[in-house]
């Protein structure tokens, strides 16, 4: 771990307990600390109105083939009680994400493209790390099963992501 560098906000004080023993806990580990506070600065710095405006459009994007084309493609999968990937879920969805006029956004597709794969995952294997691909198992939707969906659009170079999870016939 000598050479591994942990990133930090130095000018915060941890405040809580657990906010205070993690911070004891660095200070005495042998990672390098390295203050972040100006890559954060800057990434949420304000905006010009055309920057706004392709983040809107890459949310807009990304929610249009959640709710267009993901879960419309969910429901008819378990109504109809047919089998699919989640790789070929992927797939698909990737080519929608790639043609916005497939879930009816007036976006040029030159504009358009995806942040990474699209993610699906079932069956009580689970990888919630931003590298998470989706496996070639077919999705599982018995009872008490859990859906994870997770799905990135950029527009002009802005990116918007959106990840739900859908309990299958879960208890109130």
């Amino acid at each position: 771990h000598d050479s591994s560098t942990v990133g930090h906000i130095a000018r915060e004080e941890p405040e809580g307990k657990l906010l205070e023993a993690w911070a004891e806990k660095l200070k005495s580990s042998k990672f390098n600390l390295s203050d972040v506070a100006n890559g954060f600065s800057a990434l949420f710095s304000a905006k010009s109105n055309e920057e706004i405006t392709s983040i809107k459009r890459a949310a807009y994007l990304t929610t249009s083939v959640m709710k267009n084309f993901v879960v419309s493609k969910l429901e008819n999968v378990i109504d109809e009680e047919k089998k699919i990937l989640h790789s070929t879920w992927m797939e698909e969805t990737e080519k929608v994400i790639l043609e916005p006029s497939k879930v009816n956004c007036k976006l040029k597709a030159d504009n358009v493209d995806i942040c990474y794969p699209p993610i699906f995952q079932s069956g009580g294997k689970f990888d919630l790390r931003p590298s998470a691909v989706s496996n070639d198992e077919a999705l599982c939707y018995d009872s008490a099963s859990v859906i994870i969906c997770a799905v990135g659009a950029r527009y002009k170079s802005y990116c918007s992501n959106i990840a739900r999870t859908f309990l299958i016939d879960a208890d109130p």
